[in-house]
C-alpha cells in the first residue's frame, strides 16, 4: 500500500498498469452482476 500512495502524490505519474498473477486480475467489477449476465446466455 505504501507504494500505491507514493505514486498517488507523485504529479510526474500519470498512469498505472496493474498485472494479475497467474492470469487473473479482477478490477473490482460488480461480479454478481457478471454471473446474472452470463446466466442469461448470449445478447444476440
Amino acid at each position: 500500500m505504501a507504494m500505491l500512495h507514493r505514486i498517488r502524490n507523485d504529479p510526474n505519474i500519470r498512469v498505472l498498469v496493474l498485472v494479475g498473477s497467474a492470469g487473473a486480475l479482477c478490477a473490482g467489477g460488480n461480479l454478481p452482476m457478471l454471473l446474472v449476465n452470463v446466466d442469461a446466455g448470449p445478447a444476440c
